[in-house]
Parts: C-alpha cells; sequence; structure tokens
C-alpha cells in the first residue's frame, strides 16, 4: 500500500536537491570568479614585479625630482632591471629606509606610477619643515629633499589592505576581492597620493558599468593642490569623477577665473552636511577612503561612521 503523502514528499525532495545543487553551482561560480579576479590582481602585480615580499630590502636609485608645489616634490626611482615592474597595485604602498644622522629612519609612501610602468616608479612626497612644536618634524623628508641624484636608497613592500584590480574590484587583504560601485574619497595635501593612483586606473578603464568617484580633496589655499590640473581635467572629461575642493584660506576671486569651472570650490572645514551633499547614500557598495593628517581622518571617519557608511578605509 503505498502512503497518499510519499509522491509530494518524493518532489519535496526532488526540489531539495535542485535547490540545493543550484545554491551549490551559484556558489561553485562565484568563487571562480573571485578566483579569477585574485589572478588578475596577482598577474598584474607578478609581471616581473621587483617588489615580492614585505620583509625583503632592496635599493633602487633617485633618478629625477622635480617641484609640484611649493613644498612638494615629485621623486623619480629607477629600478635595476628595465623590464621590472615595481609590483604594487593601485592604493598599495612602499617603505623607504634610510640612515639618517646615526639613526635608521623610514617611512611609507605610495606610489603614484601606473602599476604596469617598467624599469622605474614615482612618488610624492611633501617637506616637512621644524617648528618649535616639532624641531624633529620633517627630519626624513628633508633628507629625501637633499639626497643627490644617482643615490641609492632602501625600499620594500608591497604593504596595504587595499589593492585597485579593475571595474570596481579591490584586492582585499592580498586574498578576497570586493566590488564596490561607487569610491568616496577624502584628502588632505599630500594625502591625495594614494587616492591618484586608483582615479587614474579608473578613469583609465573608462566602463560604462565602472565605480563612479567623489573625491572631497582639502588645502589650505588652491596654491597647495597637488595635481590641480590633471584633477580638474578629469572633473571636465568624466562624469563618473566628482571632484570638491575645499580651502580652509580665502580662494581666488571668481572674477579672477579664466574659465567656468565643472568642479565644486568651498571656503570652509570639513563636516556633515559636506560630506552627505556630496557624497552618494551609504549602501554595502560604496567604499570610503581617507587619507590625510591626522586630525582630518579622526573627524573624517567620525563624520562618515555617524551618516552610516558600513565601508570605511583610512589610509
Amino acid at each position: 500500500m503505498t502512503c497518499c503523502h510519499s509522491k509530494p514528499a518524493t518532489m519535496t525532495h526532488q526540489l531539495v536537491v535542485v535547490a540545493i545543487s543550484i545554491g551549490a553551482f551559484a556558489a561553485l561560480a562565484y568563487s571562480i570568479n573571485n578566483y579569477r579576479k585574485w589572478k588578475s590582481g596577482k598577474s598584474r602585480r607578478h609581471a616581473k614585479p621587483f617588489l615580492t615580499n614585505k620583509h625583503e630590502s632592496k635599493t633602487v636609485t633617485l633618478i629625477s625630482k622635480e617641484s609640484v608645489t611649493h613644498d612638494v616634490r615629485l621623486f623619480r626611482f629607477q629600478l635595476p632591471n628595465s623590464d621590472n615592474t615595481l609590483g604594487i597595485l593601485a592604493g598599495e604602498h612602499i617603505k623607504l629606509t634610510a640612515d639618517i644622522a646615526s639613526r635608521t629612519m623610514f617611512r611609507f609612501y605610495s606610489p603614484i606610477s601606473k602599476p604596469e610602468e617598467k624599469g622605474y616608479f614615482e612618488i610624492i612626497m611633501k617637506i616637512y619643515s621644524p617648528n618649535s612644536e616639532n624641531p624633529n618634524q620633517g627630519t626624513f623628508s628633508r633628507y629625501m629633499d637633499s639626497l643627490p641624484l644617482d643615490s641609492d636608497i632602501t625600499i620594500s613592500g608591497p604593504f596595504g589592505r587595499f589593492g585597485y584590480l579593475s571595474n570596481g574590484d579591490f584586492l582585499v587583504n592580498a586574498k578576497a576581492v570586493m566590488k564596490y560601485k561607487s569610491i568616496a574619497m577624502i584628502s588632505g595635501g599630500s594625502g591625495l597620493t594614494p587616492m591618484l593612483p586608483i582615479i587614474r586606473e579608473v578613469i583609465k578603464e573608462n566602463h560604462i558599468n565602472g565605480p563612479k568617484l567623489s573625491l572631497i580633496y582639502t588645502n589650505k589655499t588652491e596654491d597647495d593642490v597637488i595635481q590641480s590640473d590633471e584633477l580638474k581635467r578629469y572633473a571636465h572629461t568624466h562624469d563618473s569623477f566628482n571632484l570638491t575642493l575645499v580651502f580652509t584660506r580665502l580662494m581666488k576671486k571668481e572674477s579672477d577665473r579664466q574659465d567656468p569651472v565643472k568642479w565644486i570650490e568651498k571656503f570652509e572645514r570639513i563636516d556633515e552636511s559636506l560630506f552627505s551633499n556630496t557624497f552618494p547614500k551609504p549602501q554595502e557598495n560604496v567604499l570610503v577612503l581617507i587619507c590625510g593628517p591626522k586630525g582630518m581622518n579622526e573627524a573624517a571617519k567620525l563624520i562618515c561612521t555617524s551618516l552610516g557608511y558600513p565601508n570605511i578605509h583610512v589610509f
């Protein structure tokens, strides 16, 4: 005798099996896709990379220096082999080490050159001066500024939690891949440097469905803006890039401007209204990146947290 419930039970069992199979297939597909993205990042990093282990120190040669602003320099370093890439993804950083006044000192910097660039890399560095409160301020940057061409310096890397892959994908902690549809950035002064390579990569890709970029960039005056022409050019030519320049000292008069602008300029301090009016609404697919002076970093993170942004990274 057959139970009257046996057929529905069999069908239910079949549906469960199908559902599990579909779920397993989806999970497998997601894992394969993630693995491919991870491999993509590894292949870009390992196109004959110079840096492969952050615990290993290597030597490079300073081949040029030029002024970007009155207190910011662009340094170019030559790699030993012209076929080498540095081995750094956009958003990652390296450590520079030097013996200064009988002390071994180091600082971290974000290269601004393209990840695929061969034979050399570039960093932007602000040159700090000592003051009464901190007489040792700027010891490392002033050493670098005085370093003669053809001098060698020790570097190591890569360092950092975030490395940009492509089309909104980030390599996180060197193993996971996360996708973001919007990247909201707050930079102060030389804190632009980890953002600039990411901006360049996204602009270069020019994907229709690529991530939207919003940058709030704070400086004392217009003369302190790093890569000003480049940023304004991106704002003019790419609708996906939203630029807001914030100055803490008086700007030029509107009548002094030569051309109409497609970016926003403000004379104020960062606050909640500035962020909420500039950035996309808080969502899981929005990544907030912060880099600047310590006080600005703390204030920006506090504001973004209070607004409800779930993914906040301070360089």
